[in-house]
């Protein structure tokens, strides 16, 4: 797992650095897949902080990969269509129609 962050200065009048997790998969996890991401992350003006492995037992004792999906799952499963945060424009331009008007005639369920 990597964890990087954006390379804002907490103490500049822009908002907070965000920071994340990276997971490689194991079948994926090579050298040149690392470099890769490494690099990818670099030229998006990511600062990688710290790196290094995370063990099958911790992922499955704290729940990682769990408490990800959950934040995935609630908004699909919680949340009514109409909460949802559709960006109209792109809705629109993928499926030819506005958002508001799949709400409307109740074809969002």
């Amino acid at each position: 797992a990597t964890t990087g962050s954006m390379g804002n200065s907490p103490s500049s009048k822009s908002p907070p650095p965000n920071a994340a997790f990276v997971f490689i998969k194991p079948h994926a996890l090579t050298p040149a897949v690392k470099e890769l991401v490494e690099k990818t992350l670099a030229d998006k003006g990511i600062k990688v902080v710290a790196s290094g492995a995370i063990s099958a037992e911790d992922i499955d004792s704290k729940q990682l990969i769990d408490q990800h999906y959950y934040a995935i799952a609630s908004k699909a499963t919680i949340l009514r269509p109409a909460d949802l945060n559709v960006p109209n424009d792109k809705f629109e331009a993928h499926f030819g129609e506005p958002w508001a008007a799949v709400l409307e005639r109740g074809a969002a369920l």
